[in-house]
């Protein structure tokens, strides 16, 4: 099995390596369907990376053959402040990764690992805004039923483990990193020569904000008057993925799910309509959640917090991660110099055992008053460009209003987790949907417009 996967996962890289751009929606759209690679002790890697690896490389080599594919990328880089932010990030983490290693004098290979991922990972929107100037109405609805088709594979998968504890009338633990317990996909797998194994670290949260992505644009679908499919068909892959959503037992990703839907209806519905749905999807959520068996949501919701001496206090994972909070703050002040330059980027977990479970805390623990003004200018960069794409694509370009509509309120609630946890933003199972979407959808708009969104 592990050879056949591994000749399948060759196959595409040759294939990906010879299309380059015209490669990049199928490997958007194939990443839920891919099991990890594992290599040394515990380095797991997505076949995705090698997949957008062999689309650079070839399109690299076809700039050589023919100098207008540079000049072609040269210009996506150049128009969009976003691009270059992200690139931004990338010097400045290679820059402060050299202060961290100079600082403690220990070179961790782990963050070689990392720079590469994130240039990879933000490779894909000046690449995806090339492929996006070749597409029509037409692509994008392929590839609008490819997400759905395979998101609702993922959630199937995930479900029928779930299904098998459930049948077996045994109770389902939230907090048991299982397949047989909670919702991981193949984000939380990786398959050898002995088989496919369980990935003994944290992939749920990834996998629930994957899937909330395609849920947001299904649902703007929903709720307007038009369809490009049968609407009870619809609603068949956001009811088995919202389902999957809520096995993932991550409260930040259920706290995303449902601000986009929220926004959605705010956005998109009349007066009427508003009152009619908020409505529904309130009383539609606290029934579920009272008839879910063995109060699986309500269990996970009350072990945030308890009651200690007349005052709140939280517990579990959400006490862990107040606590760690606490502790970045208090290693950051140590040094009168890290508040404002940062520390460098380190092993926080290594050399100090504790986590900076935020993005926004992350950067600055690390890199300081510019790491914070740097992911700032991407994130307001993020809504601005989104909220632009929601205002210029109108009904006449149905697929694609509501491909900008769906991933502009996703990337309003990611923003929340991002201040909350924040390392799934880093994550490449996120960063290639996310800004593969994105940037189809601002190269298309530049071939359907004489004024492109450009800063």
């Amino acid at each position: 099995m592990y050879a056949l996967y591994f000749i399948i996962i060759a196959a595409i890289s040759l294939a990906a390596c010879y299309y380059e751009l015209r490669a990049l929606p199928l490997v958007v759209v194939s990443l839920p369907l891919f099991f990890k690679l594992k290599f040394g002790a515990a380095v797991y890697l997505h076949p995705t990376v090698l997949f957008l690896f062999c689309i650079m490389l070839g399109y690299a080599m076809k700039m050589f053959i023919r100098p207008r594919y540079y000049e072609m990328l040269k210009e996506a880089i150049a128009r969009h402040t976003l691009i270059r932010a992200n690139y931004l990030f990338l010097g400045l983490y290679f820059f402060y990764a050299g202060i961290g290693i100079l600082r403690t004098q220990v070179f961790d290979a782990g963050l070689v690992l990392r720079f590469f991922l994130y240039g990879i990972g933000f490779s894909v929107l000046p690449l995806s805004i090339l492929c996006g100037t070749r597409f029509t109405e037409r692509k994008f609805r392929r590839f609008l039923y490819g997400l759905m088709g395979t998101s609702l594979a993922a959630s199937l998968y995930s479900l029928y483990f779930i299904g098998t504890t459930i049948r077996s009338g045994k109770a389902l633990l939230y907090g048991e990193y299982s397949l047989y317990h909670v919702a991981l996909g193949t984000f939380g797998q990786y398959i050898n020569n002995a088989g496919v194994h369980i990935i003994p670290k944290g992939a749920k949260t990834q996998f629930g904000l994957y899937l909330t992505i395609v849920i947001a644009i299904i649902f703007s679908l929903l709720i307007s008057k038009q369809s490009m499919m049968k609407k009870w068909m619809l609603w068949i892959v956001f009811g088995i993925n919202s389902l999957c959503i809520i096995f993932t037992a991550s409260r930040l990703v259920w706290l995303v799910y449902f601000l986009s839907l929220m926004l959605l209806i705010y956005l998109k519905s009349s007066r009427f309509k508003k009152i009619l749905l908020f409505s529904s999807l309130l009383v539609g959520t606290g029934m579920f959640i009272y008839l879910f068996p063995n109060n699986y949501v309500v269990m996970k919701l009350t072990h945030s917090f308890a009651i200690s001496d007349g005052r709140l206090v939280f517990i579990g994972s959400a006490g862990e991660r107040m606590q760690y909070w606490q502790e970045c703050i208090r290693l950051t002040f140590k040094n009168v110099f890290f508040p404002f330059l940062g520390m460098g980027v380190i092993d926080l977990k290594q050399q100090h055992q504790v986590v900076a479970e935020s993005l926004f805390l992350w950067f600055w623990v690390q890199m300081g008053v510019i790491g914070i003004l740097v992911l700032s200018m991407i994130w307001h960069q993020i809504i601005r460009l989104l909220g632009a794409l929601r205002q210029r694509f109108t009904d006449s370009c149905y697929v694609v209003s509501h491909l900008a509509m769906g991933v502009y309120v996703f990337a309003i609630g990611w923003l929340l987790d991002a201040v909350f946890a924040g390392g799934d933003f880093l994550d490449i199972t996120l960063m290639v949907p996310f800004w593969g979407i994105v940037g189809l959808l601002v190269g298309y708009y530049r071939t359907q417009s004489v004024h492109s969104i450009s800063e």
